[in-house]
């Protein structure tokens, strides 16, 4: 079961590379953000600990209870649900700050993720960021469509250039780092597919068009 010991994906302490980013960018509270596939809740304190009014979402109800007890070992408040993230209502939202390390590639088929694009969107503020830490294949498959590779990897994985595909049209999407390793998840080397590219972005929210505004033409 889930979350008994420490599942590979939990680092023990907030992700190295969304500090960093958020340093570099001078990013702090005070502002609403939320972590969505959030764990057992160590980004979600350490936003906190910056000044955030955090949310985080997981379906695990283990790592929640391991979440909401960190939070009080820490002495901050974060608001802490068990549910899937798209059932998130417009309530909860807008989001100034959206983190999610490793959930989108956790999803299953086109659907789930076009869902998962759906709600992203809708939850971010004007002039929102986001942080993803996904894993990624380093260059394209030459036969198989990112439906198909996200399906028969039981979605540990996103295809070159997903994300910016998924998420360009409200973000600006810049990797703030990138690392090629071996894989160890058996799915993907049963396909014959020995390396990937664990990938940190921070995405930008374009601006939205003005009501009633035409592209310019060359």
């Amino acid at each position: 079961m889930l979350y008994r010991g420490q599942p590979s994906w939990e680092l023990g302490a907030a992700d190295p590379v969304l500090l960093r980013v958020l340093d570099e960018r001078a990013v702090r509270g005070p502002g609403r953000a939320v972590d969505l596939g959030c764990g057992t809740g160590d980004n979600a304190i350490a936003l906190a600990r910056r000044g955030f009014e955090v949310t985080g979402v997981d379906v695990a109800e283990r790592a929640i209870k391991q979440a909401q007890q960190k939070a009080a070992a820490a002495g901050v408040p974060v608001e802490f649900r068990v549910m899937d993230l798209t059932a998130l209502d417009e309530a909860a939202g807008p989001f100034d700050l959206i983190v999610d390390r490793g959930l989108l590639m956790s999803l299953a088929g086109e659907r789930a993720r076009r869902r998962y694009t759906d709600t992203v969107e809708r939850l971010a503020s004007e002039d929102a960021n986001v942080y993803q830490f996904q894993w990624v294949l380093p260059e394209p498959p030459r036969v198989f469509s990112p439906a198909w590779l996200a399906a028969k990897t039981h979605s540990v994985v996103l295809a070159p250039d997903e994300l910016e595909r998924r998420l360009g049209r409200a973000f600006s999407v810049e990797i703030v780092s990138r690392s090629v390793e071996a894989s160890d998840d058996r799915a993907i080397r049963t396909l014959g597919i020995r390396r990937v590219a664990k990938t940190s972005y921070w995405l930008s929210r374009r601006a939205a068009p003005a009501p009633g505004a035409r592209p310019l033409r060359p």
